[in-house]
């Protein structure tokens, strides 16, 4: 799959014709590409989709905080979205600008990265992104801004079938009534 297939499907779901590359000049790849990057990255963002996971550690930077917090890490350039820090749900840390400050003098993330291949695009992200990349088509080529709002919420439903898809891909979690009866019996 390329990125002019995603395009494709997107321009197909408003009713247009297909066009030959995201760079072809004309009018309609040129909207196509003033969306495009944009939209696939908040699609991204919107979902932990596993496969765009990915975990590193961080280097401190020379440049503390100001204050709040003791250590400042950059952050990476492929990072669109933290999800933990050292693998603690109870962990202080926030982001700010692009770097993540904390009290932790070791920094290991989880994150959302940037993937630009549609090689390595899960089924249902790709879906996903066509139909949040039409809705805004829809309006700024089709003028059609029902069916924008259509094809929106088309992707919102979409985005629940994934976190049940991507739920399935794991072992066992926390659970929040992970204690049982015989467990407490003795607090």
């Amino acid at each position: 799959m390329q990125d002019v297939d995603v395009a494709n499907q997107a321009l197909a779901l408003i009713g247009q014709d297909p066009i030959v590359g995201l760079d072809d000049d004309t009018t309609i790849s040129n909207r196509v590409a003033l969306f495009f990057s944009v939209e696939r990255d908040a699609t991204l963002r919107d979902h932990p989709w596993n496969f765009a996971i990915a975990r590193k550690t961080l280097a401190v930077s020379i440049t503390a905080p100001v204050a709040g917090f003791a250590y400042a890490y950059p952050r990476d350039p492929d990072d669109l979205r933290i999800l933990n820090v050292n693998e603690d749900k109870d962990l202080k840390w926030q982001v700010e600008g692009r770097n993540i400050v904390t009290d932790e003098s070791t920094c290991v993330v989880k994150y959302i990265r940037r993937v630009t291949n549609p090689d390595e695009w899960d089924a249902t992200f790709a879906s996903a992104f066509s139909l949040r990349l039409a809705s805004k088509l829809a309006l700024a080529i089709a003028h059609l801004p029902e069916l924008g709002r259509e094809l929106l919420n088309q992707y919102l439903m979409l985005l629940m079938d994934a976190q049940s898809i991507d739920g399935q891909e794991q072992g066992a979690q926390d659970s929040l009534y992970g204690a049982t009866l015989v467990d407490v019996r003795g607090l």
